[in-house]
């Protein structure tokens, strides 16, 4: 049996909801997926912190920021202007290693992704992970992303599928470019999220560059 791949991000609740999120959904291990597992803003969520926190309800920590984190210390990930390469990110041997660990222990039990940004919009958990994953058809089930939004009628939910998730950067996309409008919509939903992806790694600067944001986590 191949249970539910999740997503979650460090700044989308406070611990104790944090975790009563996780329990709810029979989530039994967080793999934490931050280049650097420690915030300047969300003490919790620091690494020590957070895996005491989790231990004592029963959830298992690992923290696989060296095969999956977004802005690690590996040079040959980084352009020229110091901005990371999603492409040589995902090429790397360790990137497929973390991939396929967490398919094997998906086999076991629930597993969320962590990282730092509430909206899996803006996380690579989701834009670079969860879309490989989702690309190379990787999982049976849907993968689900755990985060405080407004549902369909306006009523607050806490979970949005993947496919959710992808049809919202389409439409973020497709207002902004025409081009996308007119496309057929499996093209234009691939196309999206090529250029969100590709945005977002422009954000992503190598760690001690003065393009980072000062105290920012790093994803």
């Amino acid at each position: 049996m191949q249970h539910v791949l999740h997503t979650i991000g460090a700044s989308a609740y406070p611990m104790d909801v944090f975790v009563e999120r996780l329990l709810a959904r029979d989530i039994r291990a967080i793999a934490d997926v931050r280049s650097v597992p420690y915030s300047a803003h969300f003490k919790d969520f620091c690494r020590e912190a957070l895996k005491d926190a989790l231990g004592r309800r029963g959830i298992e920590y690992v923290w696989m920021g060296p095969q999956l984190g977004g802005k690690p210390d590996d040079p040959e990930v980084y352009d020229a202007q110091g901005h990371v390469d999603f492409g040589r990110l995902r090429g790397r041997p360790c990137f497929d290693e973390g991939v396929e660990r967490l398919r094997r222990g998906l086999g076991r039990f629930p597993i969320a992704l962590m990282c730092a940004e509430k909206d899996p919009m803006h996380c690579h958990r989701a834009v670079l992970i969860a879309e490989t994953i989702h690309a190379e058809g990787l999982l049976d089930n849907e993968i689900c992303h755990i985060w405080p939004h407004p549902g369909p009628d306006g009523v607050p939910v806490d979970i949005e599928g993947h496919g959710g998730l992808r049809d919202r950067i389409l439409r973020h996309h497709a207002e902004r470019d025409m081009r996308i409008a007119g496309l057929p919509k499996a093209q234009a939903v691939v196309e999206a999220v090529r250029r969100h992806r590709e945005a977002m790694a422009a954000s992503f600067v190598k760690p001690g560059m003065s393009g980072n944001a000062r105290g920012r986590d790093r994803d």
